[in-house]
């Protein structure tokens, strides 16, 4: 749309609703992305959990999901996992994917998922770390 915008200074005005409507809606699905977030990982019981274990040349990561998810093989899930980025308060908005393995209860009967990656350098590479 901004390329069909008429140039002259005297035609600003719709650059500038085209400016404001894209910014509320860019901030409102950030907004929603994290309030989606938050949901799916805390619950009043307590939070999501992940257990890393390394492999040679890759790690698995074992996933507790505060609530129950439905999948199918094949799918993904986005992890974000605190404290990883250089700035941790904001490494809640990284999200990596990772395609889920298996899935299996534990011996309380709660879910847990199964990933796989290659370690390689950044978040992969952090997480072996």
């Amino acid at each position: 749309m901004w390329l069909y915008l008429p140039e002259s200074a005297a035609e600003e005005r719709p650059r500038i609703y085209l400016l404001i409507c894209y910014s509320v809606f860019f901030f409102f699905t950030k907004a929603l992305r994290l309030v989606i977030i938050i949901h799916r990982s805390f619950t009043f019981q307590g939070g999501s959990a992940a257990k890393v274990q390394n492999l040679e040349g890759a790690v698995e990561i074992r996933i507790r999901p505060a609530r129950a998810l439905k999948f199918r093989a094949g799918e993904y899930v986005y992890l974000s996992l605190a404290g990883l980025s250089l700035l941790p308060f904001l490494s809640v908005l990284e999200l990596h994917p990772f395609q889920i393995m298996w899935s299996y209860n534990d011996q309380q009967g709660k879910q847990i998922l199964a990933v796989l990656a290659r370690v390689r350098r950044g978040f992969t590479g952090n997480i072996r770390r």
